[in-house]
This record gives structure tokens, sequence and C-alpha cells, in this order.
């Protein structure tokens, strides 16, 4: 997780109740969404795809500052 979001939800954040295992009123949430106009497919698929794209720039962004200690080790 990028340290900007946890950063963020430390100075904003509040932790709720957890998720109900059944989902609870996800149904009706989703719903009020599509009526709202809110394509909750595409919506899901973005959410998924800049997931992904910030994972990997994390995962990138890590690899290269383990090549860059290993670089100053080595001389």
């Amino acid at each position: 997780m990028p340290d900007v979001t946890l950063e963020d939800f430390y100075e904003h954040g509040e932790v709720g109740d957890p998720m109900p295992e059944d989902g609870g009123d996800v149904d009706a949430m989703l719903a009020r969404f599509a009526e709202a106009g809110v394509d909750t497919k595409e919506l899901a698929l973005k959410l998924q795809r800049d997931g992904a794209s910030a994972f990997d720039d994390s995962w990138k962004e890590l690899l290269a500052r383990i090549a860059e200690k290993t670089a100053a080790l080595s001389h």
C-alpha cells in the first residue's frame, strides 16, 4: 500500500465495523449506485486496473531501490 494512502488514512480515516460475512446490504447499495447512473461493472474494472497499476508501480520502485542499495554495497 502506498505511503500516501497510509498517511491519509492516519490523518482522516476511520475504522468502522467489519463487513458481515454475507456482504450485508451490498446488493441494495449497488442498486443505489446503478439508480444514480453509475456503471458498477465499469467502475469495478477501473478500480481493478488502477489497483493493479499502483501495485505494479510500487513493485518496480521497490526493485529499483533494492538494485540501488545492492550496487552501493558492492562498491
